[in-house]
Parts: structure tokens; sequence; C-alpha cells
């Protein structure tokens, strides 16, 4: 018979392996070499965000960051399992209480036939399935516009081996709400809503004084790309997917 103090045991030691996790409200401010300097905020993903760039976000990051990003950092404690408490015993600790019975205690019922008819249609409407985990990834196709004119994919923002610069690049680029949503890996905005447009923001259309919903930007076909230009540079965060800016 296993102990229950091994048992309690094996429970507390399961318990705390599966408590070690990232502080999911945790924020780290990023270094950077701007001037006037421009920090970034990110969360304990940030450190396995770019796996060639785990090694050195550790070592420059979890210094400082570990307590808080313990399964990001690769900190989390390991234990050993506890010996038994107590050898196994040679032989049954009380004998049966009674011999077993030659034939069955009761006959079966002679009844064969169901309790009741079934009935002709479900009792209650099928539960609705979960909707599928949208995976967080960056768009492979998009490209934007660099400071130095050239026209660069959301992976160039992590390609420079210094963490600094790579946290730099991303704090300036992903400003751009279009960036943002389609470099959603790189710019680390995963935990953003969907790309969709926010059903209750309303904006005033300048120079006219009216006000009107996302919707408006698509409303008419053939005004769709002069509108777009016109609004989204400032309404884009909110209405991202009128503005053309979710990934395809």
């Amino acid at each position: 018979m296993v102990s229950f103090r091994l048992l309690f045991s094996l429970a507390t030691i399961a318990g705390s392996a599966m408590a070690c996790t990232d502080d999911a409200t945790y924020q780290i401010t990023l270094p950077n070499s701007q001037s006037p300097p421009q920090l970034q905020v990110v969360g304990c993903s940030y450190i396995k965000a770019n796996t060639k760039k785990t090694s050195i976000r550790i070592a420059n990051l979890c210094p400082a960051h570990s307590a808080k990003c313990p399964f990001s950092c690769g900190t989390c404690p390991t234990t050993s399992s506890p010996a038994p408490s107590s050898a196994p015993q040679a032989s049954p600790s009380a004998k049966p209480s009674a011999a077993p019975q030659a034939s069955p205690s009761a006959k079966p019922s002679g009844s064969t036939a169901p309790s009741a008819a079934p009935f002709g249609s479900p009792s209650a409407k099928p539960s609705q399935s979960m909707k599928p985990t949208v995976s967080c990834t960056d768009s492979a196709t998009y490209t934007f516009k660099t400071f130095s004119g050239k026209m660069e994919k959301c992976s160039w923002m992590t390609k420079n081996p210094n963490a600094t610069k790579d946290a730099a690049r991303i704090l300036k680029y992903c400003a751009d709400a279009q960036t943002k949503f389609q470099c959603a890996k790189t710019c680390d905005t995963c935990k953003v809503p969907p790309c969709e447009d926010n059903a209750t923001h309303t904006f005033v259309l300048p120079n006219v004084g009216k006000t009107v919903k996302c919707e408006y930007i698509t409303k008419n076909i053939k005004k769709v790309a002069a509108r777009q230009a016109t609004l989204c540079p400032s309404q884009g965060a909110s209405c991202p997917k009128s503005c053309g800016y979710c990934p395809a």
C-alpha cells in the first residue's frame, strides 16, 4: 500500500513544477541607443520570441528579470523524486473479510425490454465549438520602408546581433499601425485583440465635421483607396481591417 505521505509529497512537487511560469503582467523596459532615448516595454515572451537571439537576450536581460520570467530565462527549479517513507510490507495487512460466494447473490430480473422508448429528438442542442486559435506570426509578404529608403520584411527588425539595436528598430518601426499588425510576432503584439475594427470607435471627417465609424472608409468601393490614404495614418490603429492592415 502506497503511504499517504509519499502521495502528498509527489503532489506537492508536481504542483511546484507546474507553478513555474512567467508573470503575464510583468513588463521589461528595453534599453536603446537613440538620442533622445526612446524606451520600449515588452513582456517576458520577448526573451524567446526570436530563437536566434534567445541566448543573447537571456545573457542581457535575465540577470535582472529572471525572478519574474523564470520560464523564458530557463531558471525553473528542478526537484528530485523523494524516497519512499517506508519499505513495502512482505504480506497483506489484513485477511479478506469473507470467502467469495460460489453463486450470484441474486437472480437477474426477468425483464429485458428497455425501460422507456427513446426520444424522437435530442433533449438539448449541441454546444457550440470554440473558435480555433489563430497562431501569432509575421506576414511573409509584408514590407515596409526604412529610414534609409530600403524596403524590408518584418524579420529585418531582429537581424542585428546586438539586442539593443534590435530593440531600437522594434520601437521605431512598430509604432506604425500597419507594421504593428503585419509584424505581430516581431512587434510582440500577439496579446492585442484580433485584427478587427473597433466597433465603438468614431472619428470626425476633416473639412466636413461629420462623425463616422471605421466602416465609412470602405463604404464606397470607388473611394476606398483615397479614403485609406487620407484617414488611415491617423485612424489605422482603431480601424486596421478597413485600412487593409490585417495580415493576408
